[in-house]
């Protein structure tokens, strides 16, 4: 999971930014942009030329952010007994909760460390701290519900 944003940032107000959901909303708007761009080059070769491809893409952008940003989602971060956050609520997880269950199940469905550490995308040290417990297995003790800005990126 090389270059990927950490699962929660911290922004200046003291609020989260969720990964999962700016995933998706980064996705959208770029794929709309895609289509927009596309579409308003498409439109502007045909009616006028160079300018108006600037300007239709100009404004298909613009409606495009206006159009993907929300009012945001509350997330679940999780402390343990000294108040740490802890599973994927911890600012430098790479691995959600499910990909720490999926190797697990990987490695009962009997794939290799090499293999599962392959297919996850993180390091052979890594999979083999999960598995034996070294790492992600601290019991949930108190969880908190704060609200995210999907845009505050």
């Amino acid at each position: 999971m090389r270059g990927t944003v950490p699962l929660y940032r911290k922004v200046a107000c003291r609020q989260v930014v969720c990964k999962g959901v700016l995933c998706r909303l980064w996705r959208i708007r770029m794929a709309a942009q895609r289509v927009a761009v596309v579409a308003a080059a498409a439109v502007a070769v045909v009616i006028v030329g160079m300018v108006a491809a600037v300007v239709v893409t100009v404004i298909a952008t613009m409606f495009v952010v206006v159009s993907v940003q929300g009012r945001g989602c509350s997330v679940e971060l999780q402390y343990n007994d000294r108040g740490y956050r802890i599973g994927q609520s911890h600012h430098k997880a790479r691995l959600t909760d499910r990909d720490v269950e999926l190797i697990f199940e990987l490695r009962e469905q009997g794939m290799t460390i090499v293999s599962i550490a392959e297919r996850m995308e993180c390091g052979r040290t890594t999979v083999w701290k999960i598995l034996h417990g070294e790492i992600r297995s601290q019991p949930v003790v108190k969880s908190r519900c704060v609200h995210v800005l999907p845009w505050a990126m």
